[in-house]
């Protein structure tokens, strides 16, 4: 439906990079309150809601969707939780507000919907430096 990695296909990528890129920026990004969306409107709301995460991501982070699986994963246990690992030597202040930009977006896709389903999501960051393993960073 995104186009987007499995977490099992993301931990690879990941593994892949830190050992041969080393360094990067972890993100992980939670759709709050996403059971309410699937419970109120339905599932496929939720799936739009989903995919429109996916281009937001795809859109934020500058990656063009046939290149999205190779930088992004989303992890399916309550569909509602992506990450992303960035390679490179962004600032911190870089990838603050590329994670402000996405949550802008995120939240302002609720017009999509009339405002009827408020949207949010909270994303914490942490910027590796080669050392950590996948198993850290999540």
């Amino acid at each position: 439906m995104t186009g987007l990695y499995n977490r099992g296909s993301f931990e690879k990528y990941v593994k892949l990079q830190l050992n041969e890129v080393g360094g990067g920026t972890f993100y992980m990004i939670d759709l709050d309150d996403f059971k309410a969306v699937n419970d109120t409107y339905g599932h496929v709301a939720g799936d739009r809601v989903i995919a429109g995460m996916a281009g937001i991501l795809r859109e934020g982070f500058g990656v063009e969707e046939e290149d999205a699986p190779a930088a992004f994963g989303i992890f399916f246990g309550d569909f509602d939780e992506f990450a992303v690992f960035e390679n490179g030597s962004s600032s911190r202040k870089e990838s603050e507000e590329k994670a402000r930009r996405v949550m802008q977006a995120y939240r302002l896709m609720s017009e999509k919907y009339g405002n009827e389903i408020l949207l949010s999501c909270s994303i914490g960051l942490y910027r590796e430096k080669g050392k950590e393993t996948f198993e850290n960073l999540y």
